[in-house]
């Protein structure tokens, strides 16, 4: 099974971007998605991205320019996707526009997991039967938390302070 690491507003850090992708490849993962707000016209961002040895697929944010995506060679984000990842159907969307698949015109399936960001405030709750996840905020969070990002594993959910590693908090699937 694969390990999927959630980011989400990462508002042009250039410096907790790397800190963040070193992790993620030194802890192996296999996919990076990134629920927007990127940040690409900060110097190093587009670098970073456009150099990074994980694949990562992403949805725009409310501060994401297509035109900054186009400048690195990088496929222009839409507002949000539908994948099947490590067997649950995963909606990622920033939040700003779609926030539940419903807001896009599509039906939650159980067991989804639904991710956004947005608030830069990491949450992990039930909603009906599928899984609503934030990941926070590496650049500018707004809770005491401070920086977060997710994993997602066949067993588990995770936010975690990217700083001290400490979870925040954990669902088991």
């Amino acid at each position: 099974m694969s390990t999927i690491w959630v980011v989400s507003d990462i508002h042009g850090d250039s410096e907790i971007l790397k800190l963040f992708l070193d992790k993620a490849a030194e802890e192996k993962a296999d996919l990076i998605l990134c629920a927007g707000d990127v940040g690409l016209e900060s110097p190093g961002v587009g670098d970073l991205l456009a150099n990074r040895s994980i694949p990562f697929l992403s949805v725009r944010g409310n501060c994401d320019s297509p035109w900054g995506w186009e400048t690195w060679g990088l496929p222009i984000p839409p507002l949000f996707m539908v994948r099947d990842l490590n067997g649950r159907e995963v909606f990622l969307t920033h939040g700003h526009r779609y926030a539940l698949p419903e807001d896009a015109g599509l039906a939650s399936s159980p067991g989804e997991i639904i991710i956004t960001g947005h608030t830069h405030v990491p949450k992990l709750a039930k909603y009906k039967d599928a899984i609503l996840l934030n990941p926070g905020s590496i650049g500018r969070p707004r809770s005491f938390s401070g920086p977060t990002y997710a994993t997602i594993t066949a067993e588990s959910i995770r936010i975690i302070n990217i700083k001290d590693n400490k979870t925040i908090r954990e669902q088991t699937l």
